[in-house]
């Protein structure tokens, strides 16, 4: 079945050579012109993930130091005063 969809597609492109190149050639544009507006965005939005990569990790490191800070002061504090600010 595949063989005579071929042998038709065939034929066809033989047959009429001039629309055959018009289609071709502009469904090539086509693709091409997408495929290098796809790597143009992708390229531009390359530039700020770092930021939010150092927004992310400064985040993690504050919340860290704040607990660990927190467990540290409760540990070395009276638990009666923890109790009573809390």
């Amino acid at each position: 079945m595949f063989r005579n969809y071929v042998k038709i597609a065939f034929r066809n492109l033989t047959k009429h050579k001039l629309y055959s190149i018009i289609n071709i050639g502009g469904l090539s544009i086509g693709i091409g012109a997408c495929l290098l507006i796809l790597l143009f965005v992708l390229h531009e939005h390359s530039y700020d993930n770092f930021v939010f990569v150092l927004a992310g990790a400064g985040a993690i490191g504050i919340a860290v130091l704040t607990v660990s800070w927190e467990a540290v002061r409760a540990a070395m504090g009276n638990p009666v005063k923890s109790l009573k600010t809390d």
